[in-house]
């Protein structure tokens, strides 16, 4: 029953009340207007238009090869900001390893004084010991 809700009762060719269709039955499509064709372009416009992409190759060429110089730029001086760090490192450990060994060079004088100040008093004390027996 729900699809004669939008039928009207009329006359058709077999008489009447017979459901007939109360809407009307689409339109056909509208044809497709047909594109005009693109009027030719002389060879002055044609010429103008290839110097243009050609320029604007050169202006993208020109452009990657500043990226390109900048970004060698950005690493050399990566590069020696690493190096400098790199010799300050070198001379802080030369300077580390120059205090060791003078503090070495030190303690082996220090140890070499006291050997000898024993000697001295073993020496001494034998002297002593040796006139007390006298």
């Amino acid at each position: 029953m729900p699809q004669f809700l939008n039928m009207e009762m009329g006359w058709s060719g077999q008489g009447w009340m017979d459901p007939m269709p109360s809407t009307p039955p689409p339109a056909p499509p509208a044809p497709e207007p047909v594109p005009e064709p693109a009027p030719k372009r002389s060879r002055a416009a044609v010429a103008a238009a290839m110097v243009t992409v050609a320029a604007d190759r050169a202006v993208r060429a020109v452009k990657k090869a500043v990226r390109k110089a900048k970004r060698s730029a950005r690493k050399t001086e990566r590069r020696a900001k690493v190096k400098k760090a790199v010799g300050k490192a070198k001379a802080a450990v030369k300077k580390v390893v120059k205090k060791a060994k003078a503090r070495t060079e030190v303690r082996k004088a220090k140890r070499t004084v006291r050997k000898a100040k024993r000697a001295v008093k073993k020496t001494v004390r034998k002297a002593k010991k040796a006139a007390r027996k006298r």
